[in-house]
């Protein structure tokens, strides 16, 4: 029996709670600074474009890897702008432009890599596969937690990055997904990749209820980023297990 390539699904879970981090450390601490009472220690945490890799889209995972790229393509602050920078020049609002365009070339790189796999590759091409793979992964991670780092990568560098671990987790040829998709957890990758949309989809409003339980404060006492993205991500895993077995019994239910 063909086992399931979990690579992609280890990537979609560690990629939803670095999310988590990105907007309760950014997003929820830039908002929420100051005039809303609460005061909260922004993190340098920063996935590439967190939206790159919403890899929530299952066997079309490669749509999602493109999406952000499109869209800062197309705005007037190249690569660092937002994707409604171009509303004006364009007519229209950029997002729309931002969602076709990522999945029309997404959907075009998807089916080259699945026609690709069916290719035969050396053991020397496995093994620069799976050092450029390991390179990417590395050095995304790296960035992501730590980013004022001397290398000084630009928003498309890393949005690049991206794209190459999403492609090669996909093409399934290299030593680090063979790795991955190892028997011993397999299973628990493939069920952690199951919950990484419940993950997505709750841990805002999680944050936002863990600072609320938390109290206003004061710029003396500013929460640390740490005090806030525990919680958010123990509650949050919680409740997306919940979902899970209740979307289960339920809509999802197999008649």
């Amino acid at each position: 029996m063909k086992q399931r390539n979990v690579a992609i699904e280890i990537w979609r879970f560690l990629i939803s709670v670095a999310i988590i981090g990105f907007h309760v450390g950014w997003i929820i601490a830039m908002s929420c600074n100051g005039s809303l009472g609460y005061w909260m220690e922004r993190s340098n945490w920063f996935f590439g474009s967190s939206e790159v890799l919403l890899i929530f889209t299952g066997t079309r995972a490669a749509q999602t890897a493109w999406s952000t790229f499109g869209a800062q393509l197309a705005s007037t602050n190249g690569m660092g702008g937002s994707a409604d920078g171009a509303t004006g020049t364009l007519g229209f609002n950029n997002g729309f432009l931002f969602v076709m365009l990522g999945m029309m070339i997404g959907i075009i790189l998807f089916y080259a890599l699945q026609k690709l796999s069916k290719a035969e590759f050396s053991a020397g091409a496995r093994a620069a596969l799976t050092v450029a793979n390991v390179f990417c992964s590395v050095l995304l991670m790296w960035y992501t937690i730590y980013q004022p780092t001397y290398f000084l990568l630009d928003r498309w560098t890393v949005s690049f990055l991206c794209i190459a671990v999403v492609g090669l987790s996909l093409l399934n040829k290299d030593g680090l997904t063979a790795l991955l998709n190892n028997g011993a957890t397999n299973k628990l990758f493939a069920y952690l990749g199951s919950i990484s949309l419940y993950v997505y989809m709750l841990h805002y409003p999680v944050g936002i209820l863990v600072l609320r339980v938390l109290g206003k404060n004061t710029e003396a006492t500013t929460y640390s980023f740490w005090q806030v993205f525990l919680p958010t991500t123990a509650v949050t895993l919680v409740l997306s297990v919940m979902t899970k077995i209740a979307m289960e019994k339920t809509i999802l239910k197999k008649k």
